[in-house]
């Protein structure tokens, strides 16, 4: 089979258990996560489109039921420089842009938010979960933001966390792109090894036990997990 284009939900899904990505993504024997974590999930989705909305040329106010994200998104829209609101990018095996859905494209990504100041940019990522110290879905987005960016020589890097009110950062310049792609590229080699091979190994998690379809699996149901 030939490989698909990837994004980091698409790995961390893979990495996760490459038999339940198979079943869901490439075989579609089985649906998603169902009832794991769904209330959540439509709430996420609620929330980043009500700041999309409100930072794109719709100006749309946010409502009172998400009156809580006013302030952030009115302070990312204040902030000097370009603001750029759900952006969809792209890029292909050469590392040069692409389209989203063109037939090249090799990874893709979605930001958030983005503001474009001379040679600096602030790329920001909402979550509305539990806050975490992982900058590995940032490191990928800011090496493609880079990628399109070409006037960009510093990146800061944003998590803003809704529910502890806070905000976490990491610090990038342009040449620091190169150890992101020299990080990711191994993992992703795997990931399209699989498809090459049609090699999808069961791979026990936290899901097993409750929030996995696939039953056709040693692993499911397993209360280990």
């Amino acid at each position: 089979m030939k490989p698909r284009a990837w994004s980091h939900s698409v790995l961390a899904a893979y990495e996760l258990c490459p038999k339940k990505y198979y079943a869901e993504k490439v075989g579609k024997t089985v649906s998603g996560n169902g009832a794991a974590g769904s209330s959540a999930m439509d709430y996420g989705k609620e929330l980043h489109l009500h700041a999309e909305n409100r930072l794109s040329k719709k100006k749309t106010p946010i409502p009172l039921g998400f009156a809580h994200i006013e302030s952030t998104v009115a302070n990312i829209e204040a902030a000097p420089g370009e603001t750029y609101a759900e952006q969809k990018l792209a890029l292909n095996k050469q590392f040069q842009p692409t389209g989203f859905f063109d037939n090249d494209v090799w990874v893709r990504c979605i930001l958030d938010a983005a503001k474009v100041h001379g040679t600096h940019a602030v790329v920001i990522d909402y979550k509305t979960g539990k806050l975490k110290d992982d900058f590995d879905q940032m490191d990928i987005a800011v090496a493609v933001f880079l990628a399109h960016q070409p006037a960009v020589e510093t990146v800061t890097g944003t998590y803003i966390w809704f529910k502890d009110k806070t905000a976490t950062m990491k610090q990038y310049r342009r040449g620091g792109a190169l150890r992101v792609w020299a990080d990711i590229l191994p993992r992703v080699t795997k990931f399209e090894d699989a498809f090459i091979k049609e090699e999808w190994p069961a791979t026990p998690n936290f899901l097993c036990r409750r929030y996995c379809a696939v039953t056709a699996c040693p692993h499911h149901g397993n209360g280990t997990f």
